[in-house]
């Protein structure tokens, strides 16, 4: 997945996935920072991760689908800036989505364990990114995944995604 913008391009890696709560983290460059983006089944991280990298859905480095709980897995990406050779950035992670899913209960159960694993465990996690909604607001869902960043002492940001599916007025209010 590459993004060009005049002399540098954006390329995203997959260098490793967990499924479940006890699969080993993938081993990665012990001084890269990582960011995790997090938030609600179907609330656009994986189409965050490839704009990030200018890459269409089709082309991009996170699989994407309108399906709530398309993304089953943690997965790891580092994340170059081209022309090579460059060192790496950082490492992204995209977390499985909280919340309903077209899963089961024990599939969602299992990667809300892998997420906390991680969120406890990763000595490189910077900050995370929380996709919130705009045509839902803050879910209840959201206010307890916050609360566990907050817990966990996870810094985190908030990112508003959607926002072009309201009009100027519904944006207003949910804001």
């Amino acid at each position: 997945a590459a993004l060009h913008n005049r002399s540098h391009a954006c390329h995203a890696q997959l260098i490793g996935t967990v499924l479940g709560a006890h699969d080993p983290l993938p081993a990665r460059p012990a001084k890269l920072p990582e960011v995790a983006l997090v938030g609600r089944s179907n609330s656009g991280k994986s189409s965050l991760l490839n704009a990030l990298c200018g890459t269409r859905r089709a082309d991009g480095a996170a699989s994407v689908s309108a399906t709530p709980g398309w993304t089953t897995s943690i997965q790891f990406f580092e994340l170059r800036i081209e022309p090579r050779p460059q060192p790496a950035l950082m490492t992204l992670v995209d977390l499985p989505g909280y919340g309903p899913a077209v899963a089961s209960a024990a599939a969602r159960t299992r990667w809300a364990r892998a997420t906390r694993r991680f969120l406890r465990e990763s000595k490189q996690l910077a900050c995370a990114f929380v996709l919130i909604d705009a045509t839902l607001g803050v879910t209840v869902d959201d206010e307890r995944f916050l609360e566990s960043l907050e817990h966990a002492s996870v810094p985190y940001h908030g990112v508003l995604t959607k926002a072009d599916l309201l009009s100027p007025l519904e944006l207003a209010q949910s804001y």
